[in-house]
């Protein structure tokens, strides 16, 4: 409870200190969002006389548009709200670490800035795109989530130690050449320190994730490393048992993980799964 408490103080900070957005929403926006601290790319679209808005949160190292072939399925009847995190596309970088807590505070001031605090949220998130979304759920800040092959916070721990829930790093699956590559990948987004600090906290934040219901997506074609599958399979199963037991996890047999460039018909099933869509 204190937890949540802090965080909606934070929000509160987050919408109150930034002036008010100015453009019209009407018809959606697609431009740089100035937030004080540093500029955002968003794009706004779909139903605008909609109450519910579907938020996008990228993997690592792509931009909002590699979601577009998903989006297109929901434009008719939902708001659609695409935006490249501190770092991505044309978004500029703050100076602050890039962990969890900012790039939530982040998502809230685009949220009030596009008026949509007010909304119905499903939140759809993809790899490294899956801390921010749940930690987003912790807040309580949506009512859904949807969880595409989700990165695990313990991943890219430096050790062969598995921790206290017996998950193994992938140090332990992957040469120390291709793991050092894999962190690097992450790029001008965030860097190792960051990405680590983001876990933690995402973590930490894991015992208020139980009152959101997930639809989680596991990809199984990730490559020919021994032990890898198996390893991934047990994270994404320790991961939403997290969530409300009422969640599905749906296995994808046969998709790599990129799952919605490769397979946005797989995404599409599982956000109507999280919206009670009949299909």
């Amino acid at each position: 409870m204190k937890y949540k408490v802090w965080i909606m103080v934070m929000v509160l900070m987050a919408v109150t200190l930034v002036p008010a957005f100015a453009s019209e929403t009407s018809a959606g926006v697609e431009e740089l969002l100035n937030l004080g601290t540093h500029q955002v790319e968003v794009k706004l679209s779909g139903n605008m006389e909609s109450d519910h808005v579907l938020i996008f949160a990228n993997g690592a190292g792509v931009d909002y548009t590699y979601w577009n072939k998903v989006t297109e399925a929901f434009a008719k009847d939902y708001k659609i709200l695409q935006y490249n995190r501190s770092g991505q596309g044309k978004s500029t970088k703050y100076t602050y670490p890039n962990t969890a807590v900012r790039q939530y505070l982040e998502l809230v001031q685009i949220l009030g800035r596009l008026d949509l605090l007010e909304d119905k949220k499903t939140m759809v998130g993809h790899s490294f795109g899956g801390h921010l979304t749940r930690f987003t759920a912790a807040t309580g800040l949506v009512e859904a989530v949807v969880l595409l092959d989700i990165s695990n916070e313990y991943q890219f721990a430096e050790t062969k130690e598995p921790n206290s829930e017996g998950m193994i790093s992938l140090y332990a699956y992957v040469p120390e050449n291709i793991f050092k590559m894999a962190i690097s990948e992450l790029g001008n987004e965030i860097s190792y320190e960051d990405f680590m600090t983001n876990g933690r906290q995402v973590a930490g934040a894991a015992p208020f994730m139980k009152d959101t219901r997930a639809v989680m997506v596991s990809a199984t074609n990730h490559g020919p490393i021994e032990g890898f599958e198996e390893q991934w399979a047990a994270y994404q199963k320790n991961m939403i048992s997290k969530f409300h037991p009422d969640s599905d996890h749906v296995i994808a047999e046969g998709v790599g993980h990129n799952i919605p460039v490769l397979a946005p018909e797989v995404a599409i099933e599982a956000i109507e799964n999280a919206l009670g869509i009949d299909q």
